[in-house]
């Protein structure tokens, strides 16, 4: 894996006097966290440690190229090879 550097996200841990859910802002923390990992071309975060006061640091990394699938053989038909079939109402 290749270090793609330092994401560092941070959400609202409170809403006035409320404390927010901590799974709540774990789960936000994380997909900010992969947003913006996406956005470096890493395709692997890593926590350098537990959220705190709703901010986290996160390590990206670019550990293997997407592999694309083969297309399926259904794949390469022409338009006119497209067949449709009536709807049948009961």
């Amino acid at each position: 894996c290749r270090d793609m550097g330092k994401i560092t996200v941070s959400v609202l841990d409170k809403v006035g006097p409320v404390n927010r859910s901590a799974i709540k802002i774990n789960d936000e923390l994380e997909v900010m966290a992969r947003n913006e990992a996406a956005n470096m071309q890493a395709d692997t975060i890593h926590p350098l440690g537990e959220a705190r006061g709703g901010e986290q640091s996160w390590a990206a990394y670019a550990c293997g190229a997407a592999r694309q699938a083969k297309p399926s053989p259904d794949a390469a038909r022409k338009p006119s090879d497209v067949e449709t079939y009536p709807i049948k109402e009961n």
